[in-house]
């Protein structure tokens, strides 16, 4: 810095220091999601990145508001360097909102972003009350009564596989329906007092499922 009369003049320097800082890292906004009883959200992308640091360095992290239907540990990652996944697998038989919160860290800062899972209940049959509830292809009926009798309308001249479980792990073929008209019953003889979850695999988009007694 200089100052002068005209005629004289003085400089007088001074050091000037500009400190690093570090900017916290960014994370896209992930999208509320909706899905039905024992599925899960497949895998839904977002982007990260930071200013310093590569993207492939930065950890993620995340947590769920309601761990009961959504367990922490049942919130799994993907993805490589920016492009990222996260896929959510609710628990079994719950259903609700839970809040998921994905943070992303560089070691020093971090950032967040959440988004809201809808998990819709499927039908849940008791043992007697089981006249009348219709089920949705993507859905699996349940019932702890012998005899079960499953009304099916699906495509004519397919042929179905009907699959019971009594855990949603180990699946039985119980029978195959095959109608000309696409229509018809199955009764599941095979059943007894304990819970039975019913599945109809291979089956159409527009199947219509309905346990009637």
């Amino acid at each position: 810095m200089t100052v002068s009369d005209g005629s004289l003049s003085n400089a007088e320097s001074f050091v000037l220091t500009v400190n690093a800082v570090n900017d916290a890292p960014t994370i896209s906004d992930i999208p509320d999601q909706t899905i039905y009883q024992n599925s899960w959200t497949g895998p839904i992308h977002f982007t990260i990145g930071d200013i310093e640091s590569d993207a492939s360095s930065l950890v993620l992290s995340a947590s769920s508001s309601n761990p009961t239907l959504v367990p922490n540990g049942n919130i799994a990652f993907g993805g490589s360097d920016a492009n990222r996944t996260v896929k959510v697998t609710p628990a079994l038989l719950q259903s609700g909102t839970a809040t998921i919160t994905v943070t992303v860290s560089d070691g020093v800062a971090t950032a967040s972003d959440s988004f809201v899972v809808t998990v819709n209940s499927v039908v849940v049959l008791g043992i007697a009350q089981v006249s009348g509830s219709s089920l949705h292809a993507e859905a699996l009926g349940v019932s702890g009564s012998p005899n079960m009798v499953l009304e099916i309308k699906g495509a004519p001249g397919t042929s179905y596989q009907i699959e019971a479980s009594e855990d949603f792990v180990s699946w039985t073929a119980v029978g195959t329906f095959q109608s000309a008209t696409g229509s018809g019953t199955f009764r599941d003889a095979s059943g007894g007092d304990a819970l039975r979850i019913y599945r109809v695999r291979e089956a159409p988009v527009d199947l219509d499922l309905k346990l009637t007694h």
